[in-house]
């Protein structure tokens, strides 16, 4: 599977937000310090990355009734059509912070200080998010 094509966020109609993030990708995994980057279009396209210093870790994308996911660190990915596969984290970003139905497999948890916590209920792949 190819990467992710880039895409210009530069360009307008794209709204783009970093903020420091925290991901434990299992219940027994460490945790991995790094930059999550969000960028919305207006046009409904979705962009995100998660990166430790500089170099992207994970990759996600939605334009249309696509969705495509890609790790450049490990040479892999996958992609599909809408709905988004429900027990990938990084395809149930949609915002800052994102919004899910109380029937998802994940939760959103807000702590005093304006951060949130992606949490997956089942696997506890999680993300925190610093507040702005």
């Amino acid at each position: 599977m190819s990467p992710v094509e880039p895409v210009d966020l530069l360009q307008p109609g794209w709204q783009v937000t970093e903020r420091p993030a925290v991901w434990r990708p299992s219940r027994s995994a460490p945790e991995l310090v790094g930059e999550l980057l969000i960028a919305t279009h207006l046009d409904g396209r979705r962009f995100v990355q998660f990166s430790k210093q500089s170099l992207p870790l994970v990759i996600a994308r939605t334009e249309g009734s696509l969705w495509r996911i890609s790790s450049p660190m490990k040479g892999r990915g996958s992609a599909g059509r809408l709905p988004v596969p429900e027990h990938v984290l990084w395809l149930q970003i949609d915002g800052l912070p994102p919004k899910v139905s109380a029937k998802s497999r994940w939760e959103v948890v807000f702590d005093a200080n304006d951060r949130w916590l992606l949490n997956d209920r089942r696997t506890g792949e999680s993300l925190e998010v610093a507040a702005p």
